[in-house]
C-alpha cells in the first residue's frame, strides 16, 4: 500500500488503488485516504483504470459512486506479482554487467559496481 517516503510511480499508484478495491467496494475518499493520493491524483488514476476496464462504478443505495474492481483488473493484478516475483528486489539491487558484442556474440565484461 502507501509508501512513506518514497514517491511511486504511476504503475504503483495504480495497483494500490486495485488492491484497495480489491474485496470490497470504495468510495472516492477511501481511496485517497488509504493510499494517500490527493484529490487531483485521484482525478487523474480514477478516469484512467475505468476506461482501462480496471475498475467499475456503480451508484450505492445511498447515491455514493463505489469503486469496484473487474476481472480484468484482478487480473492485472496477478501479471504484477508473477513480474515482481520474476523480478525481486534483490534482483534488482545486484550490480549491472556491462555487455559487449564481439564477433556477432554477446560477452559478459564484468559487473558494474
Amino acid at each position: 500500500m502507501a509508501m512513506i517516503g518514497k514517491r511511486r510511480g504511476r504503475l504503483e499508484i495504480i495497483e494500490d488503488i486495485l488492491r484497495m478495491a480489491l474485496h470490497s467496494p470504495c468510495l472516492k475518499y477511501q481511496l485517497m485516504d488509504r493510499i494517500v493520493l490527493s484529490y487531483a491524483q485521484i482525478q487523474i488514476y480514477l478516469p484512467l483504470v475505468i476506461n482501462k476496464g480496471l475498475l467499475e462504478v456503480e451508484s450505492n443505495s445511498r447515491g455514493n459512486l463505489e469503486y469496484k474492481i473487474t476481472k480484468k483488473g484482478r487480473d492485472f493484478l496477478e501479471a504484477i506479482a508473477r513480474v515482481k516475483q520474476l523480478l525481486s528486489e534483490n534482483d534488482l539491487k545486484q550490480p549491472l554487467q556491462t555487455l559487449k558484442c564481439e564477433g556477432g556474440k554477446v560477452v559478459v565484461m564484468s559487473r558494474r559496481p
